[in-house]
């Protein structure tokens, strides 16, 4: 049996039994196993300056096909930086047989397709341990936060069957709810559960937390309990900072991750900063040419190339996201890494047309106290150069606040551009439990 079926199953028992297998989890870091024991001792490793990096790159390219019919063995990083190409999911897709390592023999590893909005879905094959480094990186930034193995909430892309409230996980200690209910009945229901139980983490998305604290707020339900929400797979919006940070005054700690697991960052306290961790997978941010980015401000697409995934190696893999470059040291922290901001998850689904050009719904951020008067907004586009906002207002909506949207809007889009205000008493997840900033029904990828 492998970990997600065991997973699925283990939380398909009786809550009142998973309660109790919760309860007497202490085991902390030892239930998951070698791999992770051996990445916590790793990170923060320069590894793509140690020499076991070239020779790491060189077993892949002698032990996969699709690189050793194009490359021979490099000698350092700037080698591996000039001669190895830029690969994207069409690559993958199209020769996937010749990306499957010739040493994978028994078991071990799994194949599975990521998410993806567009397309067909990736393909990958995948050791059946990857849990453990990757947990090992993502337990080290929650403790940063307070966070030590404690029981913690989850609010993702879970969809229960109606009899059911909530499932436990009592091996890696989830209480995981239903985030598509947004009646009133269950979100005191989740709220109950969670403040007598004394979770004071929950793991979600920014927009599902930003939404359970929205709703809270609207039923007087206080959330001074909780200490963190603990989110990832979605850019966090100013609005939902704003709110739940500065007027809630619960930490809200982000990192980016992605699909196939070969880089990943966590958020700088305090800033909007986002630090690749340099033992996990090589981090680059490349401009249009393929060049490293260099030149703070500036944009690229960051690439990734794995150091954890041998039975199916990917170098300098694009994958299609992209970021503000600001350093390689944090200006905030001075850890010595990749540096950016702004990450924008497939950018081309972030762009919203004007009559002439485009902007990014990152141009489009409002200033803070605006933010004050909504409880969420939500951008739609169906044609060139019109807007819709999608406004939830709260009572400190004005006259002036709306005056002050429209102009904002119009400035950001340009004079000739439509702009239409819409009221709204709330927002709907979609199928994966996102609520996302953005509908748009222009023609994907189209820059006029």
């Amino acid at each position: 049996m492998n970990v997600d079926s065991f997973f699925k199953k283990i939380s398909l028992l009786p809550n009142w039994i998973n309660w109790i297998a919760l309860r007497v989890n202490f085991f902390g870091s030892f239930l998951y196993g070698r791999s992770y024991a051996k990445k916590t001792c790793e990170l923060g490793r320069q590894f793509h300056r140690d020499p076991a990096f070239i020779s790491l790159i060189n077993r892949f390219i002698k032990n996969t096909p699709y690189y050793s019919a194009q490359y021979v063995e490099l000698e350092s990083l700037t080698d591996f930086q000039k001669n190895i190409k830029i690969i994207d999911k069409n690559v993958v897709l199209n020769n996937f047989d010749k990306f499957v390592s010739n040493k994978i023999k028994g078991g071990g590893y799994v194949e599975g397709t990521t998410g993806g909005t567009t397309g067909k879905p990736m393909r990958i094959v995948v050791p059946a341990n990857r849990y453990g480094f990757e947990l090992a990186v993502v337990h080290n930034y929650w403790k940063k936060h307070g966070w030590f193995y404690h029981p913690r909430g989850v609010l993702r892309n879970h969809k229960l069957p109606l009899n059911v409230k909530y499932r436990i996980n009592p091996v890696t200690k989830e209480i995981v709810f239903d985030a598509f209910r947004q009646d009133d009945e269950y979100i005191r229901y989740v709220y109950n559960l969670l403040r007598n139980k004394r979770i004071k983490f929950i793991q979600a998305y920014p927009s599902s937390a930003y939404q359970f604290c929205k709703r809270c707020k609207e039923l007087g339900l206080k959330l001074d309990f909780i200490v963190a929400f603990l989110t990832s797979s979605e850019p966090v919006h100013p609005y939902q900072r704003v709110f739940i940070s500065d007027e809630l005054g619960i930490k809200l700690f982000n990192f980016y991750g992605h699909s196939e697991k070969l880089i990943i960052a966590e958020n700088c306290i305090g800033t909007d900063y986002y630090h690749f961790e340099p033992s996990y997978g090589f981090a680059e941010l490349l401009d249009e040419n393929d060049q490293p980015v260099t030149q703070p401000g500036q944009w690229g697409n960051l690439v990734g190339t794995t150091f954890n995934n041998p039975s199916m190696p990917l170098l300098r893999f694009k994958t299609g996201d992209s970021a503000e470059y600001i350093g390689d040291a944090c200006p905030k922290c001075g850890v010595r890494a990749l540096v950016v901001k702004n990450i924008i998850g497939h950018r081309d689904q972030n762009l919203i047309f004007k009559k002439i050009g485009y902007t990014t719904t990152t141009a489009l951020n409002l200033h803070s106290d605006l933010y004050l008067a909504i409880d969420g907004l939500q951008y739609l586009q169906e044609k060139v150069g019109q807007l819709v906002v999608n406004i939830k207002p709260n009572a400190g909506f004005t006259e002036e606040v709306r005056d002050r949207f429209l102009q904002h809007f119009k400035h950001a889009m340009g004079s000739d551009s439509e702009i239409e205000l819409r009221f709204v008493d709330g927002f709907h997840p979609l199928p994966n439990g996102k609520f996302p900033l953005l509908i748009s029904r222009v023609m994907h990828g189209r820059k006029s």
